[in-house]
């Protein structure tokens, strides 16, 4: 979560991952468009958070 933000990342488009869903699928397409930008696993991480929905990260947060 220390990782910088970068100025030009562009998140993706996709829809918001609720839990409900292949949560394979979800984090396939997040890292393919994510690595077209040339970010590091780090910001990977960062930049994850972003794509779930609050249920999906409070689920995340109380896994970890």
């Amino acid at each position: 979560m220390q990782a910088p933000r970068l100025r030009k990342v562009k998140m993706p488009n996709m829809e918001l991952y609720n839990g409900t869903t292949n949560p394979k699928e979800h984090l396939g397409a997040y890292k393919a468009q994510m690595y077209v930008q040339n970010i590091d696993g780090a910001g990977y991480c960062l930049y994850f958070l972003a794509t779930l929905k609050r249920v999906a990260q409070k689920w995340l947060k109380t896994a970890f």
